[in-house]
């Protein structure tokens, strides 16, 4: 799924498009709200009850409206709660959009890549690669610092478990606080997907020894053309849900 640096920079301009008060005065709890659903890689938790959709249910899925049907209260959330729920819809949005649009039919068991290691790594390239672009701003990067250091949404948030929140805040922030290198993605993807023992470690060596092929070949196969168009319709998306959500 797209990284957090993504998320926040898709999540603003879908708020730009919708403007809207309260949420721009409490920009700081939307833009922890864009990134909160992938706080699952932190506390272990299964992506059904963060994002509300599964990855190998090919029938059209809306996390938010799972969501909504779950835990209904977040309709009359106010204040801070409301800018931060606002921004997990978004980020919902973005990764279903994902899944659909990119995933599926570039990466997914239907595409042209048999080799589901590869495949995989190669959808991972193309979104680091995505997340360095929006984080090349320094200027930019410092103020979701401030924003998200000062984020508090508040207690209630029925569907959130605010320890592991509060702890996730500071992974972010540390996240924006450091530079997306090569590196850094090859010691995540090991890490992650590659540990010692594992029968995915040698695979995947083997393609970070090989990352700049890969993301040539990576955006021969998916265009940089393409994900635009991708971030297009996730962007109305979720100006949709917004729309919806805030009126």
């Amino acid at each position: 799924m797209p990284p957090i640096g993504w998320h926040m920079t898709t999540a603003l301009e879908a708020l730009r498009r919708v403007g809207h008060e309260l949420v721009e005065e409490e920009i700081g709890c939307y833009l922890l709200g864009a990134t909160a659903p992938d706080m699952r890689v932190m506390t272990g938790q299964a992506r059904e009850d963060t994002h509300f959709f599964r990855i190998d249910a090919n029938q059209e899925q809306s996390g938010v409206a799972a969501l909504l049907e779950r835990y209904p209260e977040v309709l009359a959330a106010k204040g801070r709660p409301r800018a931060f729920i606002a921004g997990y819809f978004t980020h919902l949005t973005v990764d279903e959009t994902w899944i659909a649009e990119v995933y599926r039919p570039y990466f997914g068991e239907g595409s042209q890549l048999a080799d589901r290691v590869e495949a995989n790594f190669m959808d991972r390239v193309l979104q680091f690669y995505m997340e360095q672009g929006a984080r090349k701003d320094p200027e930019l990067l410092q103020r979701w610092y401030e924003h998200i250091f000062r984020a508090d949404p508040g207690e209630d948030l029925s569907f959130v478990d605010l320890p592991s929140l509060h702890r996730w805040r500071e992974v972010v922030i540390r996240i924006v606080s450091q530079d997306p290198t090569w590196e850094a993605f090859q010691a995540f993807i090991l890490r992650r997907f590659g540990p010692e023992g594992s029968t995915t470690q040698p695979a995947l060596k083997d393609l970070c020894e090989r990352i700049p092929e890969m993301l040539e070949r990576t955006l021969n196969h998916v265009t940089p053309g393409r994900v635009a168009a991708y971030r297009e319709v996730a962007i109305q998306r979720s100006v949709a849900a917004l729309t919806e959500y805030l009126a």
